[in-house]
C-alpha cells in the first residue's frame, strides 16, 4: 500500500473518530424493546443500531432495519460470505456459545464486556484449471495450479467504528500459462484495508467506508470479486449508505486496485479508470403471488477508461449503466432478472447496448436440501467495435473487462480475421480472467457472461467440486474448452 494510501487510511480514521459524538447526539430518542408477541417475520428484520449486538440479550428497537441478505454485501450462508467483512460473529459475545478454537478466533475480546473486540478470518484454497485451444487458438492445452491464501482481522470499537484489513499471497504454476499478472500471482498483497463508521439518525441506518474493499451491490454477473483468481478483484474509495425498513441506496465512488509484484508497497489505484454510481433496493410486499421475498434494485453507475480498446482503437471511455435487478423467491421459484441499457460515448462516438441476464430455478420438494431444476439465458448486443459508427457492444462492468475485448475476435464492418485474433490474443493478455464464454457469430456478437464459482462453500472442512467447461467458438469452429477438475478449500 502506497504512503499517500495509508495517509488517506488515517485521515479517514481520525474523521470517524471526531465524529463519534456527532453521531451519538443524533440517535433517535431511546427506543423500546421488541415485544415478545411480535412477529416471527417482523423480528426477523429486528436489530439494533449496529450488526455487533445483534447476539446479545439487550432489548431490539421496533425500527425494522433492511433485510441483512439484500444489502448488496454478497451470500452469506453458515455464517461465512466471500467478503469476510460481511460476517456477523457477534453471537459468540457469550462465552457459553464458543464451542472450538475456530469460535475463540472469531469473538476475541479486547476491552469492556465486548464492546471492542476482534475477529480475525482466513482462506487457504486451491485450484486447478485445465483449458484446450487458448485463446481460440490451435495450440497447446493450459494447466493452472492455483493456490490461494489470506487471513484478515476485522476491529470492531464500540457500535460504531471498525477497521478492517487483509493481506493475501497467490501462487500460479502449471503449463503454458503466458504472461502471468500480479493478481494470479504475487508474494503478498493488500487485499483490503479500510475503516467504516456505522449508526442510526432518525430510524435510518446509515454508515460510510474508506479504503481498499470489495464491492459486490449488483447483478452477480456484473460486480462481484473474481474468485477465480489469486486474488480478489478490489476498488479503492468510499461507498456510503442509507437503509430503512423497505428501501435503500448506496452511493460509492471507486478505482479499481492495481496490484504490483514487489510486496505491500507497489499496490495502488488504477489511474485510468473510475466506477462510481448509486445502486438502490426496494422490498416487494410479501403478499405478492400468493407469499414471496422479492427485491427490486434499480441501479445507475458510470465507468470511465482513459485507455479503453476497441478495435484497433484506444481512447477514452464514458459509459452510463441503466438497470434494474429483481429477485428473490415467490414459493419454489428463484428468480435473478436484470435488465441494463447502455449509454455513453467512446473516443466521440455514441454508445448504445443492452444486457439482459435471465436466471430462474424451481425447487423440487420442500426440503432445505431439495434439488432445484432451472435454466438461464444471457443477451448481450454486439457491433460497432470498429469502424467510426455507434458502438453496441455491451460491457459487463469493471468485473467483465474482458468481456469488452471479446467483440474483436468477429464483427461485420471488420472482415480481416488475422487482426482481430491477434486483437483478441492482445484482449487476453490484458484480462485474462477466464470466468466467461462467448459466441461469436459473422454479423452480430453475443456475448454470455459466466460467473466464476462465487458461492460460499462448507467452512472448517475440505470441500471439492466440479464446473462444466465452458466454450468459446469462432466462426472457424475452434472450440475452447475449460474445466476445474478438483477445488479444495479451507476456511476459518
Amino acid at each position: 500500500m502506497t504512503s499517500m494510501m495509508m495517509r488517506r487510511v488515517r485521515h479517514a480514521a481520525g474523521f470517524a473518530v471526531a465524529t463519534l459524538p456527532a453521531m451519538a447526539l443524533a440517535q433517535a430518542a431511546p427506543q423500546q424493546a421488541a415485544p415478545e408477541s411480535a412477529p416471527p417475520k417482523a423480528r426477523e428484520r429486528l436489530g439494533p443500531v449496529s450488526k455487533d449486538a445483534a447476539g446479545t440479550s439487550a432489548a431490539s428497537p421496533i425500527a425494522e432495519s433492511y433485510p441483512n441478505a439484500a444489502v448488496g454485501d454478497g451470500v452469506t450462508a453458515g455464517g461465512y460470505n466471500q467478503s469476510r467483512w460481511a460476517e456477523d460473529w457477534s453471537k459468540l459475545r457469550d462465552p457459553a456459545k464458543r464451542k472450538d478454537i475456530i469460535d475463540q478466533l472469531k469473538f476475541i475480546s479486547i476491552a469492556g464486556d465486548g464492546d471492542v473486540y476482534l475477529t480475525l478470518s482466513g482462506e487457504a484454497r486451491l485450484r486447478v484449471n485445465h483449458t484446450t485451444n487458448p485463446n481460440l487458438r490451435d495450440s497447446e492445452a493450459q494447466r493452472q495450479d492455483i493456490l490461494r491464501l489470506f487471513g484478515g482481522a476485522d476491529l470492531h470499537v464500540g457500535e460504531h467504528l471498525r477497521f478492517y484489513g487483509e493481506v493475501a499471497h497467490g501462487t500460479l504454476e502449471g503449463e503454458n500459462l503466458g504472461n502471468v499478472l500480479p493478481n494470479l500471482r504475487n508474494k503478498l498483497a493488500v487485499q483490503q484495508a479500510f475503516v467504516d463508521l456505522t449508526g442510526t439518525v432518525a430510524d435510518v441506518d446509515v454508515g460510510v467506508r474508506y479504503g481498499r474493499q470489495t464491492f459486490a451491490d449488483g447483478p452477480n454477473l456484473m460486480v462481484v470479486p473474481r474468485d477465480n483468481n489469486t486474488l480478489y478483484f478490489g476498488f479503492n474509495g468510499f461507498r456510503a449508505w442509507a437503509r430503512t425498513a423497505g428501501v435503500r441506496a448506496d452511493v460509492f465512488d471507486f478505482k479499481p486496485t492495481a496490484y504490483g509484484t514487489q510486496g505491500t508497497r507497489d499496490d495502488d489505484a488504477e489511474s485510468a479508470r473510475r466506477f462510481s454510481g448509486i445502486s438502490t433496493g426496494v422490498v416487494l410486499p410479501d403478499t405478492l403471488f400468493g407469499g414471496s421475498k422479492l427485491y427490486l434494485d434499480p441501479f445507475l453507475w458510470r465507468l470511465r477508461n482513459r485507455n479503453a480498446v476497441w478495435g484497433t482503437d484506444n481512447a477514452r471511455e464514458v459509459r452510463n449503466f441503466y438497470g434494474l435487478h429483481f429477485w428473490g423467491d415467490a414459493g419454489p421459484v428463484n428468480l435473478d432478472w436484470t435488465v441494463n441499457y447502455q449509454g455513453g460515448s467512446y473516443d466521440n462516438r455514441s454508445i448504445k447496448a443492452w444486457l439482459i441476464l435471465l436466471a430462474q430455478t424451481y425447487k423440487l420438494g420442500k426440503g432445505r436440501n431439495a434439488p432445484r431444476v432451472g435454466f438461464h439465458a444471457d443477451y448481450a448486443s454486439g457491433g460497432g467495435a470498429y469502424g467510426n459508427g455507434t458502438l453496441r457492444t455491451a460491457l459487463c462492468t469493471v468485473r467483465q473487462q474482458h468481456l469488452l475485448q471479446l467483440s474483436a475476435v468477429r464483427d461485420a464492418d471488420q472482415p480481416d480475421r488475422g487482426r482481430a485474433e491477434r486483437q483478441l490474443h492482445r484482449a487476453r493478455q490484458v484480462a485474462p480472467d477466464r470466468g466467461i464464454s462467448a459466441v461469436v457469430a459473422r454479423s452480430r456478437k453475443m456475448t454470455r457472461c459466466t460467473a466464476p464459482m462465487a458461492a460460499p462453500l462448507p467452512a472448517r472442512r475440505m470441500c471439492r467440486a466440479a464446473r462444466s467447461p465452458t466454450r468459446s467458438a469462432s466462426r472457424r469452429s475452434i472450440r475452447s474448452r475449460r474445466g476445474c477438475p478438483s477445488l479444495a478449500v479451507t476456511s476459518i
